[in-house]
């Protein structure tokens, strides 16, 4: 735990070094471990409460002690884990590259040259630096993905609704979920399970063949050829355990992008309307455009939103009555350097923040379950990162998924 209380990569906004302390006495016990996540130390989003320790969003505002766990803590401690602090976060869970914030910005613990991705980003760089095996973040249009992506980590977004929000600061209620990373697809499917309250069943035990759909969309042709190479020879690993591999056009995921931008725009500004009006120069100024332009979200263009929210979400589902799990890039560009501003994506140079959510944000408006899965990393050590999506509610699905591209990966590269 030495490593995070060093917060080389300010990755924490605050440790608790009485858990820190206990963890460090029962390190050397030899107690039999009776709950999944017995001992194991973790962070916590600084957007979650833990009891005693400040909550503060990522930004200006004073920060709020609060005197209850949320649900997502309760069922952690309940399943043995140690929480040791709090982790930095882009500010209001607003943005996806993890560099706006009322503290500094999280370094990137493979790069630091590079940005580490949001808005969940402090959870991933922790976990990427080894300060603790996992660590719970949120997930709106792609905030526990997106930084699992580019900090080489392990990024799971459960089904919409899934989990109880209890003591999570929301930024778009009908779209937030928690999440979690995690250094190893393993690691992320025990904690799922200790969070979710599912029983545990090892990946073995299911040994019907995974029908795969490769997402074929013209939308989804990266920026790179090395993210492209990535997702073959993800299917590649796939094919070889039995798996059947299909390309599937899908029609709407471009479509689906303004979509999901009126919702959680319009339900971002509303979360956050009285905290602007009433002091609005303690928001950073990156998240006060964003909000002003929530605000201008009409009803008619809301209600319209989450009508055609709804078509897209049936279309999902269809497509899942002949695929178990979808494949797709996790992000459209490699990790951008950090004073980077726009990108190509679908042949149209947009802000490179909306370029990193482009291939998470179709997923997040249908509420599907996705998994970010690291493979890898191109020349120049930027990581690469898949991603396996599944019908609503088979998380344990898109992880088997995960685990077997993980477990091929790691043989490939000679890694146990």
């Amino acid at each position: 735990m030495a490593r995070a209380s060093a917060n080389r990569f300010n990755a924490w906004t605050t440790i608790d070094h009485e858990a820190v302390a206990r963890y460090e006495r029962a390190r050397g016990a030899s107690a039999e471990r009776a709950r999944i996540l017995e001992g194991i130390p973790c962070g916590v989003k600084d957007n979650i409460d833990v009891a005693g320790l400040p909550t503060a969003d990522g930004s200006a505002y004073p920060a709020v002690v609060p005197t209850r766990d949320a649900q997502v803590v309760l069922a952690l401690r309940a399943a043995g884990a140690v929480i040791v602090g709090k982790n930095a976060m882009h500010e209001i869970a607003y943005g996806a590259t993890g560099m706006v914030s009322a503290t500094a910005p999280v370094v990137n613990p493979r790069s630091a040259e590079h940005m580490p991705g949001g808005s969940s980003s402090g959870s991933a760089a922790a976990v990427a630096a080894g300060d603790v095996p996992f660590a719970i973040g949120t997930d709106t249009g792609g905030s526990v993905r997106v930084p699992a992506a580019l900090c080489g980590v392990v990024g799971l977004r459960p089904t919409t609704g899934r989990l109880q929000s209890s003591g999570v600061q929301p930024l778009s209620p009908t779209l937030d979920t928690v999440g979690v990373l995690a250094a190893s697809v393993g690691i992320a499917r025990a904690v799922w399970h200790a969070i979710s309250g599912t029983p545990y069943r090892s990946p073995e035990t299911d040994d019907a063949a995974l029908t795969i759909g490769v997402v074929a969309d013209d939308y989804f042709v990266p920026e790179s050829t090395a993210i492209t190479e990535a997702v073959s020879n993800a299917c590649a690993s796939l094919e070889q355990h039995g798996a059947k591999v299909r390309p599937v056009r899908l029609g709407w995921p471009e479509a689906a992008v303004p979509v999901y931008a009126h919702i959680v725009g319009c339900e971002a500004a509303l979360t956050h309307r009285k905290r602007l009006s009433e002091n609005p120069p303690l928001f950073q100024s990156e998240t006060r455009r964003r909000l002003a332009a929530g605000a201008r979200t009409t009803p008619h263009m809301y209600v319209e939103a989450l009508r055609h929210r709804a078509r897209i979400a049936y279309d999902l589902l269809r497509v899942f009555d002949h695929c178990d799990v979808l494949i797709s890039p996790t992000t459209a560009i490699l990790g951008p350097r950090r004073d980077r501003k726009t990108a190509d994506v679908g042949g149209q140079s947009v802000d490179v923040g909306r370029a990193l959510v482009a291939y998470t944000t179709p997923w997040s408006l249908t509420g599907a379950p996705a998994l970010a899965v690291p493979v890898g990393a191109d020349q120049h050590g930027r990581p690469l990162s898949v991603q396996l999506v599944g019908k609503p509610g088979c998380e344990t699905r898109v992880l088997e998924a995960g685990s077997i591209v993980e477990a091929q990966h790691r043989s490939a590269a000679g890694l146990r």
